[in-house]
């Protein structure tokens, strides 16, 4: 599986959400109007900090880690930060 069709595959099957909470994010909330979840990063106390569209891309906004999120961010960095992990063990858990 590609990472195209991870991503592809946790849109599609609705599991933003689950893995925000795996992840140790807190406070996800999804909001319908605009199509993406917002939540806190695990080590802070910003319900709204962290921002995921609900799209194939999976992009993620992380308005209060900026040094660690840049404008190519999503789901899979965030991984990477909350479980300090490399880019492909980031990967694998996600498959996992």
């Amino acid at each position: 599986m590609t990472i195209s069709e991870l991503k592809e595959y946790i849109y599609e099957n609705k599991k933003i959400e689950y893995i925000l909470k795996e992840i140790g994010c807190h406070s996800v909330k999804y909001h319908s109007n605009k199509d993406f979840f917002s939540c806190g990063n695990f080590n802070g106390d910003n319900q709204g900090a962290i921002n995921v569209r609900n799209n194939a891309y999976l992009g993620v906004t992380n308005y209060t880690r900026t040094k660690e999120f840049g404008d190519n961010s999503d789901l899979i960095t965030l991984v990477q930060y909350n479980k300090g992990m490399s880019f492909i063990e980031a990967v694998k858990y996600l498959h996992k």
